[in-house]
């Protein structure tokens, strides 16, 4: 057997055992790091969270799913009021003057301008406590006084209260007050006793100079004005043929008391699962997050409640206090519109957990909180807990088509859970994967040494075959076994016949022959 041939066999045999060495050792390390990574992190893929930017502290234009609308969008804008140049010309000297309100039309379509501004004044200048003292000695006047009797009450102040229908914004022209704009608000005043002949629905328009931050349409409302006129408003659109006239009592006002509803025991209602707004639930919440410590909602936390609870029987847990725990999935800071609470804007994130302080018995669904302080370094993927008060379900449309359903936690603000890892399964993992990879490069030198000696000793048994002069055994396999007189051997063999004769023994008959054939000749 060639010997080259031999050698190629035990190199691509030693080739092959290091690439099955490599192998091993390369599946064993990956088994080490994937057990030692799904021992440290859980899942970090949060399913059926919404499209929208991961940001940190950046405020970014994002639609609330409780919060309603901005109140400046409520209503159509009117056209500017104003009064004539002349009237600026002469520095608003009508403004004192008592014979401007004789200008008023009652019961008009329009508000006249020099009146307006000149009842506008007369409350710029006035005080609360000064408009509170005056309505409370006039008192509520009923409605047949106010709009059959306009000028007994014109000028006075008088107590409004009621809920907002409509909200829209009355631009000045130039003032000596500096005022650019006042803010219009259509009141329903619902009366105890309706007078005889008289609506059994009450309105009123109310200027305000200070707006009151975060009202909305049916939040009830208080206020002290000055009466100016009643006013006789033609329906807007034609939607039917006997859409009636409004009428409605116009009063000048400084400012409306503050609401009352952040104040009540019970969130306001209803509140809706789903996508409807609810602004002023969510700021009630927001209010009594602030006003308990994280300690008091700690305490309370109900830590027995489950997802399927909430998303199943929401009016039965709406208000509860919640310790909502888990992974941390999306944060947003987002800008607010104007609200009761002065803030300007709060943190809207989504953790992936539950409501258990034990991970390992919450439930790992995605949940909705709200907040306005997190800590300083909060990273995604952190554990968190954030401690507040179950509101409702949202339910949005995930990037998979899929409908989720997420409740919404309104919370004082985000903890981040420091985690103290125990390393002993690591360790263990590691000690156990030197010891196999140890026993591994062991068995494979001796089976390698034993594989090389054992293809060593059939090397050595067939060299031993192997006979000496190939090129004879050769010309004895390719010789006849009966050969004719007159062949003759090939040419490259000649000097070899010649080189065996010489060697040939003398017990051969014809080398004898062949030696005694001079001696006869």
């Amino acid at each position: 057997m060639d010997p080259t041939f031999l050698r190629e066999r035990q190199a691509r045999e030693v080739r092959a055992s290091r690439f099955r060495l490599g192998l091993i050792v390369v599946a064993l390390l990956g088994l080490a790091y994937g057990m030692v990574h799904l021992s440290r992190q859980r899942d970090d893929t949060p399913v059926g969270a919404p499209d929208g930017p991961v940001v940190g502290r950046s405020v970014v234009a994002h639609k609330l799913p409780v919060a309603g609308i901005d109140p400046a969008a409520e209503g159509k804008t009117p056209d500017p009021l104003a009064v004539a140049d002349a009237d600026v010309a002469k520095k608003f000297a009508f403004l004192n003057d008592p014979k401007t309100f004789d200008q008023v039309e009652d019961r008009g379509t329009d508000v006249e301008p020099r009146p307006f501004f000149a009842m506008l004044y007369r409350v710029h200048q006035d005080t609360d406590d000064a408009l509170r003292k005056e309505a409370d000695a006039t008192g509520t006047p009923d409605w047949k006084t106010l709009w059959d009797k306009p000028e007994t009450l014109r000028g006075k102040a008088i107590q409004v209260a009621g809920r907002i229908v409509r909200i829209w914004t009355q631009r000045l022209g130039q003032n000596p007050m500096g005022l650019e704009q006042v803010t219009g608000y259509r009141i329903r005043r619902d009366p105890a006793a309706p007078s005889a002949g008289g609506p059994t629905i009450q309105l009123l328009d109310v200027y305000l100079i200070h707006r009151l931050p975060g009202a909305l349409v049916h939040d009830q409302v208080v206020t002290r004005g000055r009466y100016l006129k009643p006013q006789v408003i033609p329906p807007e659109g034609q939607r039917f043929l006997d859409d009636p006239d409004l009428h409605v009592a116009v009063v000048l006002a400084r400012r409306f008391d503050p609401l009352t509803y952040l104040d009540d025991a019970q969130p306001p209602g209803p509140i809706v699962d789903g996508n409807r707004p609810e602004a002023r639930a969510f700021y009630w919440f927001i209010k009594h997050a602030m006003d308990a410590t994280a300690a008091e909602l700690q305490a309370k936390a109900a830590l027995q409640i489950t997802y399927v609870d909430l998303t199943t029987q929401p009016d039965r847990y709406r208000g509860t206090p919640i310790a909502l725990r888990g992974q941390l999935a999306r944060l947003h800071r987002i800008a607010l519109p104007e609200n009761p609470l002065g803030l300007a804007d709060v943190f809207h994130g989504q953790v992936l957990g539950g409501y258990s302080n034990d991970p390992a018995k919450s439930d790992r669904q995605m949940n909705s909180f709200y907040c306005w302080q997190i800590p300083d370094g909060v990273r995604l993927k952190d554990e968190v807990v954030v401690y507040g008060y179950y509101m409702k379900n949202w339910v949005y449309t995930a990037a998979d088509r899929r409908l989720i359903t997420s409740p919404i936690i309104i919370g004082r603000h985000m903890q981040r859970v420091e985690i103290v890892r125990d390393y002993t399964i690591e360790i263990g993992i590691g000690i156990v994967a030197a010891l196999t990879l140890f026993v591994l490069l062991v068995a494979y030198h001796r089976e390698r040494t034993r594989q090389s000696a054992a293809r060593e000793a059939q090397r050595q048994r067939q060299m031993a075959r192997v006979p000496q002069n190939l090129n004879a055994v050769a010309r004895r396999l390719a010789r006849p076994s009966s050969p004719r007189p007159d062949a003759t051997p090939p040419p490259d063999t000649q000097d070899d016949d010649r080189d065996s004769d010489d060697r040939e023994t003398p017990d051969d008959p014809s080398s004898q022959a062949a030696g005694r054939a001079p001696e006869h000749g």
